[in-house]
């Protein structure tokens, strides 16, 4: 049901009006979406229903939202995903702070090796966070420079 969905929520928010081919693959999703559920022969959960269709609308309102968004970050997903991961961990500060989890969150990064690699997880942060600064370097043509004067990826000059 995601597909209906997010055609609806692109008409009414984005305002793009689906063609005829894509108004047929919906009507085309809703009825094996009925016959899956009413016509199988199998006890149906109103709960299980609920909760996928449910889950079908929340995903097509984040896909339109995410669509909207990429017109703020100019087109990087790679931007989005960061200010989406920010904004994320920000808002989460709070929550860890009432919940009461500083301590334990404290102790997960001061512990060594605690995953099956003998890798901690504050050397699974920094490599994540390497890793991300250097996609984010390449996908803008940008330089990645290890000291002043030496330039370790893109070099322009070549």
């Amino acid at each position: 049901m995601v597909l209906p969905f997010t055609v609806c929520t692109s008409f009414f928010v984005l305002h793009s009006r689906p063609s005829l081919r894509i108004l047929l693959a919906c009507l085309l999703v809703t009825m094996g979406f009925f016959v899956g559920v009413f016509l199988d022969g199998t006890q149906v959960s109103l709960i299980g229903v609920t909760f996928g269709v449910l889950s079908s609308m929340i995903t097509a309102i984040h896909s339109v939202v995410i669509k909207r968004s990429l017109d703020v970050v100019k087109g990087s997903a790679l931007h989005l995903s960061w200010y989406t991961n920010l904004y994320s961990a920000i808002a989460m500060v709070p929550v860890i702070i009432v919940a009461g989890e500083v301590p334990a969150i404290v102790a997960l990064f001061a512990e060594p090796g605690t995953f099956s690699t003998g890798i901690s997880p504050l050397n699974t942060f920094l490599w994540g966070s390497a890793i991300t600064v250097f996609l984010s370097h390449i996908e803008h043509g940008l330089p990645l420079t290890l000291d002043p004067g030496h330039l370790w990826f893109l070099d322009e000059h070549r």
